[in-house]
């Protein structure tokens, strides 16, 4: 209950402060919200998942209300609303807030698609059929869940970090941007400043 007020009290203020902005301001309710130090904070499935789902639901849900009844320009916002990590894999149990404005609701997701290639293993440098697969499931994942059915979709993050592989790294972005835009899905490039490598963490 503390966290479900202190969500309303935040979107109170911040509601009223853009209320007449214009539709070039865009809200995200939460930033990847998640169950944070558990063992599935950022990879699980199942019931843990689910329950959380429900709660950042219910945040999401009161968030929303307190931006629509603000009035002004917020009655017809685009509003961004994430599932649990902002995850495209991770969405047992969840689904979109009701709204009060029809149509202006965009899922929001973080995808470093594959992982592997773009974020966690510094082995993994070079850009081939199998990286191309990952990315064909993650957007058809999308499509299937959301495009398909009208919902529009922003990925808020996405990147490839620096490997020393400039090369691979460009054959990425062409294939990953190239997929998303053939879907209407704008793709915000995320430099999280990670190089990966100890070794060049210090270079200028």
């Amino acid at each position: 209950i503390t966290s479900l007020n202190y969500i309303k009290a935040v979107w109170r203020q911040v509601a009223e402060a853009f209320r007449e902005y214009d539709e070039r301001l865009v809200f995200e309710l939460l930033n990847e919200p998640r169950a944070v130090g558990t063992a599935y904070e950022w990879n699980g499935s199942g019931t843990n998942v689910i329950n959380a789902n429900k709660i950042i639901m219910d945040y999401e849900k009161a968030a929303l209300d307190e931006i629509r009844k603000s009035g002004g320009k917020n009655a017809i916002r685009y509003v961004m609303v994430p599932p649990y990590a902002a995850s495209p894999s991770m969405t047992e149990g969840w689904a979109l807030p009701s709204d009060s404005a029809s149509g202006k609701l965009i899922v929001s997701l973080h995808a470093y698609t594959p992982y592997e290639f773009c974020m966690s293993d510094m082995s993994v440098t070079s850009f081939g059929s199998s990286q191309k697969g990952s990315i064909d499931w993650l957007f058809s994942s999308i499509s299937s869940a959301y495009t398909s059915k009208g919902i529009r979709v922003v990925i808020g993050e996405a990147s490839a970090s620096d490997k020393g592989n400039t090369i691979e790294r460009k054959k990425w972005a062409e294939y990953y941007f190239g997929k998303a835009k053939a879907l209407g899905i704008p793709v915000f490039l995320w430099d999280n400043m990670a190089t990966l490598d100890n070794q060049r963490s210090n270079d200028p």
